[in-house]
């Protein structure tokens, strides 16, 4: 049996993007390229409160080499997971298969038809870019086994270069 779909809570204030996001949940601060900003603040999030003061806030940006003198213990990524969604339109008039295909496609609002989606396949691809690098030419692309993608084959399944445009495998 597929996994379904679950509702989950919407994430804490503290994890949405902003000037504050640190990538460690709980955690406000100013982060770059995966180290604490030069003297600026780090905030425990009074809304999670997942760490109870601002001392063990940044303790645990120290711990996960964020702060603190030395280099970056890792760099922060941003991941698009690719998975296979089953959206089924009914009444597409046209005159062959696959204009009927071209008027679904262009007729598709996951927004719109959000509660007919069917999850129906686990993840197919990851597409995998350095926080803050806008250059869709250096993303990765993996499949689930982890073997690469080449993202600028046209040929290739998978997700465009640098897009998160929705195309099926």
């Amino acid at each position: 049996m597929k996994p379904q779909p679950t509702e989950r809570s919407p994430p804490c204030d503290c994890q949405m993007p902003g000037l504050f996001h640190s990538g460690v949940p709980g955690v406000l601060a100013q982060v770059v390229q995966g180290r604490l900003v030069a003297d600026t603040p780090v905030w425990h999030c009074p809304r999670c409160r997942r760490y109870p003061h601002d001392d063990a806030a940044l303790a645990a940006l120290r711990a996960l080499g964020i702060a603190g003198d030395g280099p970056p213990a890792s760099a922060t990524y941003t991941v698009q997971c690719y998975v296979t969604l089953r959206v089924t339109l009914t009444g597409i008039v046209a005159d062959d298969p696959r204009s009927a295909a071209m008027t679904a496609r262009d007729r598709f609002c996951l927004d719109e038809q959000g509660p007919e989606t069917e999850f129906v396949d686990e993840v197919s691809t990851f597409l995998v870019t350095v926080d803050g690098n806008t250059d869709p030419a250096q993303a990765e692309a993996f499949r689930v086994n982890w073997s690469p993608v080449p993202v600028d084959d046209p040929e290739e399944e998978g997700p465009p270069s640098g897009s998160d445009e929705r195309r099926p495998p």
